[in-house]
């Protein structure tokens, strides 16, 4: 992500700084958010039943 606002987001003065950081600083907690989920993510794998 960093590297698309990097190429199409225009930074022309202050207060463009201050809106491209904050969409930086959005990114970063949205792929912090993500890696939680990876790492809480659980597989359960269910045993198979025999039937009669």
């Amino acid at each position: 992500m960093p590297n698309f606002l990097i190429n199409f987001h225009r930074v022309d003065d202050a207060s463009d700084m201050d809106a491209y950081i904050g969409v930086l600083q959005i990114s970063s907690g949205i792929d912090s958010r993500l890696q939680q989920a990876i790492e809480a993510a659980t597989i359960v794998v269910l045993p198979k039943m025999q039937s009669g």
